[in-house]
């Protein structure tokens, strides 16, 4: 995993709302006999960027919400909207070498 990612991981399963809604269960891959709710935390990528002054990177990742039952679809959106509450427009992200300068949250 990433810096980033493991960043999220551990933002994820700090962050009081979501540990109510899946307490620890996020991963990058679930095992097969996960609970659900849970998060998965998956593709990665980097595009570098040169402007005037300064270098820079923007890193896109995927989290998915995952849920099941009669409920599925408004359990899914409830741990979709607490994502958002913790990341949309955050600089609170604190990753090993590097400095987040601000999160968009796209529900995609």
């Amino acid at each position: 995993m990433s810096p980033i990612q493991t960043a999220l991981v551990t933002a994820i399963k700090t962050d009081t709302g979501l540990a109510a809604i899946v307490g620890g269960r996020v991963y990058d891959w679930p095992p097969a006999d996960a609970e659900y709710p849970l998060i998965t935390v998956g593709d990665y990528t980097t595009e570098s960027e040169d402007a005037d002054t300064c270098e820079y990177q923007t890193h896109t990742v995927q989290i998915h919400a995952w849920a099941r039952g009669v409920d599925a679809r408004c359990k899914a959106r409830e741990l979709g909207d607490a994502l958002r509450s913790r990341f949309h427009r955050s600089s609170s992200l604190a990753v090993a070498g590097l400095r987040v300068f601000f999160i968009v949250f796209d529900r995609g």
